[in-house]
């Protein structure tokens, strides 16, 4: 199966470090502005679909492509944070 999450950053040369927040138009994960990197950690991207606890704000995809549910939480693929 296959894993994708979408992510939308916005990634320019100035600033810090800013946590992504979860979107609700988007319905996925999104930094709030330029910055030279964004963090999106366990909260917004642990496990995937219904794997283990559950992905929160599943499937936090922009293109319909959604994770799949099998598989074992932690043996098998998911993204647990992205910077």
């Amino acid at each position: 199966f296959d894993d994708v999450d979408d992510l939308v950053f916005v990634v320019g040369s100035g600033g810090g470090i800013l946590a992504a927040t979860y979107d609700d138009t988007l319905k996925a994960p999104k930094c709030s502005s330029v910055t030279r990197a964004c963090y999106a950690g366990p909260s917004l991207l642990k496990s995937r679909g219904t794997v283990g606890l559950g992905e929160p704000n599943a499937p936090n995809t922009i293109d319909q492509c959604e994770d799949g549910n099998e598989g074992e939480y932690l043996v098998d693929e998911s993204i647990e944070s992205i910077k």
